[in-house]
């Protein structure tokens, strides 16, 4: 979170896109979430989505956890 000058929230949640913890925060902050909307366009929220790129990993793991061939990976 980071507080401005201008009394505005903005925060960001960093995570991968197949972790379960990360979904069930996410499902049990949004009531919370929701709450600071109401304040208007003070609250500023940006989730963030970390890649992997995996040029040296077998068929399987590429087929399950990449995109790309293997230039976007996401690892639980």
């Amino acid at each position: 979170m980071d507080n401005n000058e201008e009394n505005e929230v903005d925060y960001e949640l960093w995570m991968t896109s197949t972790s379960n913890r990360a979904l069930d925060f996410i499902e049990d902050w949004a009531a919370f979430h929701e709450s600071l909307l109401l304040e208007g366009d003070n609250v500023k929220f940006a989730p963030r989505y970390i890649f992997w790129s995996c040029d040296d990993c077998d068929q399987d793991y590429l087929d399950t956890e990449c995109y790309g061939g293997g230039k976007y990976c996401s690892i639980d």
